[in-house]
């Protein structure tokens, strides 16, 4: 059986679409970080929903960064085409394949990390405001302007759902872009199972062009999620690094269990992975 591994024509993204719908809800969401002034359940629950949509955001732009370095990976073996060994262009390609399978998975989980937080942050909706009419219900620590304030930024986020969902439809879109990465399976012939990768779409100049394009846009979009970080802080400023000089290949640590997976590039990358046993190899692959 065979496994041919295609690089197929990357399709195009919407990053001007993705960086505005970025920008809007975190300029919806940070004045609602004032909340945690208010010592109640309610508030601390929203504080929590707002956090987990930032760690969405963390999650796009990880994303991001990796569409960032496969690109630099695509354009450097476009250059190696015709002067590298096939074995040697399998082995290159198996770090691109983690790049893909990881933000998809990243992609796949900023868009459920939203999906949750729309879901809760309408149902607090109620609670919030029956606390804001309850004067036992309103802690003394806090003043009713300042409580007056906290529920029109509530209301504003309220009404800028629709923003939020922007940003839930283009996480979506960034995991999907990533199916340029195509996997089909021969189940002719038998013996060991065969990973054949298929670059030859990176001869055509037109290809390379595109991801030239991409690499920019996706650079752009990760520098501008750095200054982001600057200006909300509260929100962006831990567990994520967002600068291109902090980027490198993935790791040869295996992604943390998730459903959002694919499996066809699990499958691949569970053949083409060196075998633990020493001295083996998986001698599987090869590129035509």
């Amino acid at each position: 059986m065979s496994i041919y591994v295609i690089l197929g024509t990357p399709g195009a993204f919407d990053f001007q679409a993705f960086s505005d719908a970025t920008r809007r809800s975190l300029a919806l969401l940070a004045p609602l970080m004032e909340l945690r002034s208010i010592n109640s359940k309610v508030t601390n629950e929203i504080v929590v929903q707002v956090l987990a949509f930032a760690r969405a955001i963390k999650l796009g732009a990880e994303a991001a960064q990796k569409g960032f370095t496969a690109t630099e990976d695509i354009i450097s073996l476009s250059e190696l085409v015709d002067r590298s060994s096939p074995q040697e262009r399998a082995e290159y390609l198996n770090g691109t394949l983690e790049l893909a399978s990881e933000a998809y998975t990243e992609g796949k989980e900023a868009f459920d990390v939203f999906r949750d937080v729309r879901t809760k942050i309408f149902s607090l909706s109620d609670k919030f405001n029956f606390m804001l009419q309850n004067p036992h219900a309103t802690p003394l620590t806090r003043t009713r302007n300042q409580a007056e304030a906290a529920r029109r930024s509530f209301e504003e986020l309220k009404k800028g759902v629709d923003v939020l969902e922007a940003f839930g439809r283009h996480a979506s879109a960034l995991a999907q872009w990533w199916d340029w990465v195509k996997v089909e399976t021969d189940v002719r012939g038998g013996g060991q199972t065969a990973v054949v990768f298929d670059d030859s779409s990176l001869k055509q100049k037109s290809v390379v062009d595109r991801w030239k394009l991409l690499r920019n846009q996706f650079a752009d979009y990760t520098n501008m999620v750095g200054l982001l970080e600057d200006e909300y802080p509260e929100l962006l400023s831990a567990g994520v690094v967002v600068g291109l000089a902090h980027q490198g290949r993935p790791s040869s640590s295996r992604p943390r269990p998730s459903k959002n997976i694919r499996t066809d590039l699990r499958r691949v990358l569970n053949l083409t992975r060196p075998k633990d046993t020493k001295g083996a190899s998986s001698g599987c692959c090869s590129v035509q």
